[in-house]
């Protein structure tokens, strides 16, 4: 039995996976069961797709790809971003769309991925998917979304728009006082 390498992906300590639009996200990376010296190269990304009817669709916020540099005849050591024992912090501001949905005909999700790419073609790619946004928290829309259904006649038609209301300072219709006079320029 041959053991398959992990990418363990792990998000700094939250309540949830769920981020806002703006917020940062961090988190670490590890590379376990992977033999170091023979990785080419290592690619972090943080990303968007799509699922459901259609084409699949997705969008890159975020990546970062090294190369190892191998020791040269000058006997430097090789040099890179990751470390393939420890942790390999990430740290990436998230933008403000697309925000993620869970829709019967597709949804939106964001994931980070790392991909290890070995000097002998295979690759090895683990990701961890998270939320950004919350569609069911935003009152406007939800409150529009419920007024459009109530304001059908049952038919499928709108119904009658309400008349627009007075300003809070205007008199009131039935209001005894009478409109002032208008005065007439003075003949001399």
């Amino acid at each position: 039995m041959e053991y398959s390498p992990q990418i363990p992906i792990v998000f700094d300590t939250r309540e949830s996976w769920a981020y806002q639009p703006g917020d940062s996200l961090s988190g670490n990376f590890y590379l376990d069961g992977i033999n170091g010296d023979a990785i080419s190269a290592v690619e972090l990304s943080v990303l968007w797709q799509t699922e459901g009817k259609g084409n699949v669709d997705y969008g890159i916020h975020h990546i970062e790809r090294r190369a190892v540099r191998k020791n040269d005849r000058s006997g430097d050591k090789e040099t890179r971003w990751f470390d393939d024992s420890r942790g390999n912090s990430f740290n990436v501001r998230l933008p403000s769309s697309p925000l993620s949905y869970d829709g019967e005909l597709i949804k939106i999700y964001w994931l980070v991925r790392v991909r290890v790419f070995m000097e002998d073609g295979r690759v090895y790619v683990d990701e961890h998917v998270f939320r950004l946004g919350d569609l069911t928290s935003l009152p406007l829309l939800r409150k529009g979304l419920e007024k459009t259904e109530s304001a059908s006649n049952g038919n499928g038609a709108p119904a009658d728009p309400e008349p627009p209301s007075e300003p809070a300072d205007a008199p009131a219709a039935d209001s005894a006082a009478p409109p002032p006079e208008m005065e007439s320029p003075a003949n001399d």
